[in-house]
């Protein structure tokens, strides 16, 4: 894969995409109160936030974040992504994508020691937050997330030391009156059996979304250059991308 493949762009290339700051928040949430009565409907909107999470690393958190916020925003939806993992591989993506695609999406650099500031994005649809894999690391930070989420996707491989994992992650979740689904991620799809036993595993902890996502190389091909596969013409995954998002779509009542 190289910086030639058939990436869907539009006519005319967006403005700068820009990486919104603590300030910048601010700076935004002050117009929006100073508009007062004479709000347009765009600021007017209840954003939704969707919160991906899973105490197992590996299981593809980032992978899900970015390629469901793209298919957001080509379903016409104005979304925002917030990276919370210090590794900043999401932010990392962001800074590659081309200023010709025809998708448009807006990052937002978290800290763990600050995840209320999420309740500071407001001027979008969708807001679909990422976070570290070591949920151990930060209780209390994990919990303020959760509780600020409209939604929480788990994702998880089909391992035994996964789905128990998960199972009692989800259980977490819905102490906290949170709604949620488990998301089989990086699957083998020639390893029917195990993932047949993954799915009841699920099944039995919390609901699953119809669709699993399986290991395409084409997932680190597109991220090479910034984009989805959604993005890439002919690219695998592409549409099981697309089905968990109209399953989150619907979850969410979008």
């Amino acid at each position: 894969m190289t910086v030639d493949a058939e990436v869907i762009e539009r006519p005319n290339a967006r403005p700068a995409k820009r990486r919104t700051t603590k300030k910048d928040q601010k700076t935004q949430n002050s117009a929006v109160e100073a508009a007062g009565a004479a709000e347009t409907p765009a600021l007017q909107r209840a954003i939704k936030r969707v919160l991906i999470t899973s105490p197992k690393g590996g299981c593809g958190k980032t992978e899900l974040t970015k390629n469901l916020a793209v298919a957001a925003a080509m379903a016409g939806f104005n979304v925002a992504v917030a990276d919370f993992d210090r590794q900043k591989t999401l932010k990392k993506w962001w800074e590659r994508r081309p200023d010709s695609l025809a998708t448009q999406i807006e990052l937002y650099e978290g800290q763990m020691a600050s995840p209320r500031e999420v309740y500071q994005v407001t001027d979008h649809d969708l807001l679909i937050i990422d976070t570290p894999p070591g949920v151990e690391d930060h209780p209390e930070q994990i919990k303020a997330l959760i509780t600020a989420a409209d939604y929480v996707l788990v994702p998880s491989q089909p391992s035994i030391s996964d789905t128990e994992s998960v199972a009692a992650w989800m259980g977490f979740v819905r102490t906290l009156g949170r709604p949620g689904a488990f998301v089989l991620n990086r699957i083998n799809k020639s390893a029917t059996k195990s993932l047949d036993i993954a799915k009841r595993d699920l099944n039995k902890a919390g609901l699953l979304c119809p669709i699993e996502v399986p290991q395409y190389t084409d997932f680190d091909n597109a991220a090479r250059l910034g984009v989805s596969v959604l993005e890439v013409r002919g690219m695998s995954g592409a549409d099981d991308i697309q089905a968990v998002w109209h399953f989150l779509r619907n979850q969410l009542g979008l």
